[in-house]
């Protein structure tokens, strides 16, 4: 191999090292780390209402439960379907 091959070979297995050692020593998954970082920003809640407001515009109407009466023995309960 050529000298100058070698010296970047020899730098990406340093940076890869290093890499590993940074991702073997989190203790906690990445969303984790970043839980909470905009709580408090108005900016934030304000895209967070506008995104509840978009979804909620995208619902169809919910449907409404039909009352039936039992058909077992008669009791006279009300069942309702989903």
């Amino acid at each position: 191999m050529s000298t100058k091959l070698e010296t970047r070979v020899t730098t990406l297995e340093r940076e890869l090292a290093s890499l590993k050692e940074q991702v073997e020593g989190q203790t906690l998954p990445w969303w984790k780390q970043n839980l909470g970082q905009f709580a408090g920003d108005p900016k934030y809640a304000k895209a967070m209402k506008l995104g509840r407001a978009f979804r909620e515009s995208q619902r169809s109407e919910p449907k409404r439960k039909t009352l039936s009466k039992s058909p077992s023995k008669g009791t006279g309960r009300v069942r309702t379907r989903h």
